[in-house]
């Protein structure tokens, strides 16, 4: 057979339900598949990992979820795959295909489809996955602490500058997130990221960019002239001297200061789910250290 002629043939298997030994999904079971690892994230902390038969090869956290099928890539599911997990219900972000999503929706499977780009966005995605998995309680509870303990940030760092005799508003470190090294790339303000770093207390430079992500000049970055660079790691192997040694930026404060940040580990800064929390946390008390 043409290679290439082999989606297409899975495609149609898929939709035509061509696999007369498929057993019957039984009318209230729910069968989840993750097509993004915050979904899986969130499933879990939901407490209804027992209903995830499926998840996408980019799902790592936590841990005990590698023993979960893979479906596919990253809101690419490999059709055959998914057929055979009998799925009910899929979560995915909200780039993938419109096809595929149509030809789920074809087979009577409740897609859910969304890629949070605020914490506002974030708290709805919690509650339509809760939803769907029949955890609506443990969803708004969820969405709660995570409400309060972002208050509790907020709050202990007016406190720590209040009692300095420092204006919170006025002292607000400068902050540009590079999210890769080369070319640069850099956080656009209407995302997560960059709505952490103001919750964090500092001035995310980006926000004249309306793109989540977009690559920028040396000279650019030059002009945004941050205090401090946040760099999650992303890439093993990838540290603070991808930065440091770059030809040019020299002037920088952030680089010449040597105040390139490297600690916060990109999966929970970089991905819109529950530890992205935790993320705030650790950069606020990051930055607190330039106060």
């Amino acid at each position: 057979m043409n290679t290439r002629l082999l989606p297409v043939v899975l495609l149609c298997v898929f939709i035509c339900g061509c696999n007369t030994q498929q057993a019957p999904v039984n009318e209230n079971e729910i069968r989840v598949v993750s097509l993004s690892p915050n979904y899986t994230e969130i499933v879990y902390r939901l407490g209804a990992e027992n209903l995830l038969v499926g998840r996408s090869d980019a799902c790592n956290y936590p841990p005990e979820s590698q023993s979960v099928p893979i479906a596919g890539q990253y809101a690419s599911p490999n059709w055959e795959k998914l057929y055979t997990l009998r799925p009910t219900v899929v979560l995915s972000a909200d780039f993938i295909d419109d096809r595929i999503h149509k030809t789920l929706l074809s087979k009577g499977i409740d897609v859910y489809r969304n890629d949070p780009k605020t914490f506002n966005d974030l708290f709805e995605a919690i509650r339509q996955t809760g939803k769907r998995v029949q955890k609506e309680d443990e969803a708004e509870k969820l969405v709660e602490s995570l409400q309060a303990q972002l208050k509790e940030i907020a709050e202990s760092r007016e406190k720590r500058l209040n009692d300095k005799g420092v204006d919170p508003d006025a002292h607000k470190p400068r902050v540009l997130v590079v999210v890769w090294h080369n070319p640069l790339c850099i956080v656009g303000g209407n995302t997560f990221v960059a709505e952490s770093v103001r919750l964090a207390g500092g001035v995310n430079l980006s926000d004249d960019l309306t793109k989540q992500y977009s690559n920028i000049s040396p000279e650019r970055l030059i002009e945004y002239s941050p205090d401090i660079i946040l760099f999650p790691q992303m890439e093993a192997g990838v540290t603070a001297d991808a930065l440091l040694n770059y030809p040019g930026l020299e002037s920088v404060p952030a680089i010449k200061n040597k105040r390139i940040i490297t600690e916060i580990p990109g999966d929970i800064i970089l991905r819109p789910g529950p530890r992205l929390v935790e993320g705030v946390k650790m950069l606020a008390e990051i930055l607190s250290e330039e106060e």
